[in-house]
């Protein structure tokens, strides 16, 4: 086992390190010695120590020494490129705490089991870059989770190899005011025809075109000619439209939301894509669904979390405060634990990011959560279904784990290809979350909590199994009982049992589709779990 070093000698470095990052310039290196460090070098010092402190595995990391951050600058790509690297080899390579299930680090993560291997990066820990004084103009995270974004506002999937259909729409976007719809078709984009996509490993015009608007690269305007639902109608209809690029605008986290009668129960189904700030995006979004589910005395709930990463934990329970049973009272909703460098008050560079230091603040006692029942929220419901995928992540996952010993719930799983569905479907596994750290121009986000729910559970590092599977059926739009997940839900709610028939057979015809996990790059979109831990 790697050494454990000395926190009190190196914090005094650490806060000298940090208190100089702003500077460009190579600078003296900051114990007296006669050698300089880079401001580069500084920051790669820095994350070395804030990990040391604050990240949730700390006790396993290496020493100083023997790790050697600087080893990682070495003039090789951009200043992101070699911060990365060392990030991955603090939380993957040379992080020896050992998830037991795999018998790798906790946050080594491979693709997917017809593609093992490493990711680019650690499965939790990552960063992101703004401009030399802290601000930037463009759109980042910090903008996103706050309810704004950029691009065009969609997310295309292959079907058939040859053909791009819609996954989802962000309502405010684009693609959304346009008419764009989950299940339409884009026959093609200022002229290039959208054939022959699978060609080249994905690496041809058609795809690139599709790839650039998806990720905001592309701006301007679009011609786009989309047939609306074409594979659930044959005749679908042709539409072309002039589509511009937004270099700004705000989203609604709610895709749809509708209640359907099912025999003699209203059902309410929601599908959620991101947890955005409560107060500045969702919390509205969110209280005008329940107010109508609350309305209809919806008797089940499906909420559709399939393409959902996370977002801030303040929502998350929010919404769980949303859906649970008046039965919960003031019952324990979850527990964020810390690691004990933080709740013995030895994280002193806490101070440095106006977080506190008091370790009695981090204790599992004062990281508690208890039920407080949202006004105009459900009070009587049955059971809870929801929709997921290998891409339902964090505080998604959070908001199950905290229901589930209140309330009977089932997970749906919703697969792409036929790998996935003979694997089963699991939710990414993302119990730990964290907070930002700001080091120079370099937001960062480590895990520095883990959290569990009323019965203590809370290891799901491999994801959340789902009762049923079933294929993502891009044929229908969201909310539509015919839709593959909703209709499984409504079938089980009707029956008392899954159909074998949707799961398995129905349609299959029509599952001819890519074994790539990820046939097209997603738009920007957030994976990750965040506590509001200011003073």
């Amino acid at each position: 086992m790697f050494k454990r070093i000395n926190f009190i000698a190196l914090s005094a470095l650490a806060i000298a390190i940090v208190t100089v990052m702003s500077c460009k310039k190579v600078l003296n290196k900051p114990d007296g010695g006669g050698s300089t460090r880079t401001a580069l070098q500084l920051t790669m010092d820095s994350l070395y120590f804030y990990a040391h402190q604050l990240y949730y595995w700390n006790n396993y990391l290496p020493g100083y020494n023997s790790f050697n951050p600087h080893q990682y600058a070495t003039g090789n790509g951009t200043d992101s490129a070699q911060i990365q690297n060392e990030l991955y080899a603090l939380t993957v390579t040379d992080n020896i705490a050992i998830n037991q299930t795999t018998g790798r680090s906790y946050e080594y993560y491979a693709y997917d089991s017809t593609n093992p291997g490493d990711m680019a990066g650690p499965k939790y820990s990552y960063f992101f870059t703004t401009s030399a004084n802290g601000t930037t103009s463009a759109i980042n995270e910090d903008d996103l989770l706050n309810g704004s974004d950029d691009g065009f506002g969609f997310y295309a999937g292959l079907w058939a190899n040859d053909t791009a259909i819609i996954r989802y729409v962000i309502k405010g976007s684009p693609f959304d005011i346009a008419g764009i719809k989950r299940g339409d078709r884009i026959v093609s984009v200022n002229g290039t025809q959208m054939t022959n996509l699978y060609a080249n490993n994905l690496n041809n015009d058609p795809v690139n075109l599709l790839n650039s608007m998806s990720s905001g690269s592309f701006t301007g305007t679009a011609k786009v000619v989309v047939q609306h639902h074409v594979l659930s109608n044959t005749t679908g209809v042709t539409d072309t439209l002039n589509i511009s690029y937004s270099s700004r605008y705000t989203y609604n986290p709610v895709f749809k939301d509708t209640i359907i009668n099912n025999g003699t129960e209203s059902v309410g189904y929601v599908s959620y894509w991101i947890f955005s700030d409560s107060a500045s995006s969702s919390k509205q979004a969110l209280s005008n669904v329940f107010a109508k589910f609350n309305a209809a005395n919806v008797s089940d709930l499906v909420i559709d979390l399939r393409y959902n990463g996370g977002g801030y934990v303040n929502t998350s329970e929010y919404f769980t405060n949303l859906i649970a049973p008046s039965s919960v009272g003031n019952g324990i909703m979850h527990i964020a634990y810390y690691n004990d460098t933080m709740t013995s008050g030895k994280a002193s560079l806490l101070a440095l990011q106006k977080y506190s230091t008091s370790g009695e603040y981090w204790s599992a006692s004062n990281q508690t959560t208890y039920f407080n029942k949202a006004v105009g929220g459900l009070t009587n419901l049955k059971r809870v279904f929801f929709l997921v995928s290998g891409g339902t992540a964090s505080a998604s996952e959070l908001l199950i784990n905290s229901l589930s010993p209140y309330i009977t719930t089932y997970l749906i799983g919703t697969y792409w290809n036929y790998q996935e569905e003979n694997g089963g479907i699991y939710t990414y596994g993302k119990p730990v979350g964290f907070f930002p750290i700001k080091i120079n121009k370099f937001t960062f986000y480590i895990p520095e909590f883990a959290t569990k729910n009323k019965d203590g559970f809370g290891d799901y590092y491999n994801g959340l199994k789902s009762n049923n599977q079933v294929f993502d059926d891009a044929t229908h739009d969201f909310g539509d009982p015919n839709e593959y997940g909703f209709k499984q839900a409504l079938y089980y709610i009707k029956n008392g049992n899954f159909s074998s028939a949707i799961s398995r057979v129905e349609n299959r015809s029509l599952l001819q589709v890519s074994q790539q996990k990820q046939a097209l790059r997603k738009p920007r979109t957030f994976n990750g779990m965040i506590r509001s831990t200011r003073k």
